[in-house]
C-alpha cells in the first residue's frame, strides 16, 4: 500500500511535468527546434533536482543511510532536501551560464510556463483524487499566472514577463502561506521563509541582468 502511494505520487508528478513541456512546444512562441532544444534542458535539470535531493537525502540521513538505505532513498525528501537542491541546481544553471553552455535567460522563459503547468496538473490531481482542499486557493494563482503567460508572452519582452511571473507567484504563495496552515508544491512544504529568500535572489539577479544589459547595449 505504502509503495503503491509513492508510485501514485511519482507518476502524478511526471505526468505532471510532460504535460507542460507538451503545452509549451504547443502554445510556445519559438521556433520548434529552440523549443525542443530547452526541453530537453528542462527535463535534464529536473533529473538533476531528483539527483541533487537523493543525495543532499543521503548527507542529511547518513547514519540510517548506512543501516537502511532504501529507506532514506525510497522515502519522500523533507523540505530541507528539496531547498538545498534548489540551491544546488542554481549554482549548476549559473556555471552553465558563466560557461556559455546556456542562456539562463531564455531557459527560465521555458522552465517557467512548464513549471507552472506542471503544477496547475499536480494540485487538480491533489483536488480530484486526494480531495485536498489547500490546493483550491493555489490552483486558482496558477490558473492566473498561466493564462497571463501565454497571452503576454508575445507583447512583453522576455525578462518583463519573467519579472511580473516572479512578482505572482511569490506573493501569491506568501499570501497562500498566510491564510492556509501548510502550502506546498509537489508534495514538499513551501515554507515562507524559503519563498522569500526565492524572491529576493531572482530579483536581484534579474537587476544583475538588466544592468550588464544596458551596458552592453542589448537591453
Amino acid at each position: 500500500m505504502v509503495i503503491t502511494s509513492k508510485l501514485v505520487a511519482v507518476g502524478s508528478v511526471v505526468a505532471s511535468f510532460l504535460i507542460g513541456c507538451l503545452l509549451f512546444y504547443i502554445m510556445g512562441n519559438t521556433s520548434a527546434a529552440h523549443k525542443k532544444k530547452y526541453i530537453s534542458e528542462v527535463i535534464s535539470q529536473l533529473i538533476n533536482v531528483v539527483l541533487f535531493i537523493w543525495g543532499w537525502k543521503i548527507i542529511l540521513h547518513f547514519s540510517l543511510f548506512l543501516s537502511d538505505p532504501l529507506a532514506v532513498l525510497a522515502y519522500p525528501g523533507d523540505a530541507i532536501a528539496l531547498y538545498l537542491a534548489v540551491f544546488s541546481i542554481a549554482l549548476l544553471l549559473l556555471y552553465k551560464q558563466k560557461q556559455k553552455k546556456l542562456s539562463l535567460l531564455y531557459f527560465l522563459n521555458s522552465f517557467a510556463p512548464i513549471f507552472l503547468t506542471a503544477s496547475f496538473c499536480y494540485e487538480f490531481i491533489e483536488i480530484t483524487l486526494h480531495h485536498n482542499g489547500n490546493a483550491v486557493a493555489q490552483l486558482a494563482l496558477l490558473t492566473c499566472l498561466i493564462i497571463l503567460y501565454f497571452f503576454l508572452q508575445e507583447r512583453w519582452s522576455v525578462p518583463t514577463l519573467l519579472l511580473l511571473l516572479l512578482h505572482g507567484w511569490s506573493f501569491g504563495m506568501i499570501i497562500l502561506n498566510l491564510l492556509q496552515p501548510v502550502i506546498t508544491s509537489f508534495g514538499y512544504t513551501m515554507d515562507i521563509w524559503f519563498i522569500g529568500l526565492f524572491y529576493i535572489t531572482m530579483l536581484v539577479c534579474f537587476f544583475i541582468y538588466q544592468k550588464r544589459s544596458v551596458t552592453n547595449g542589448n537591453y
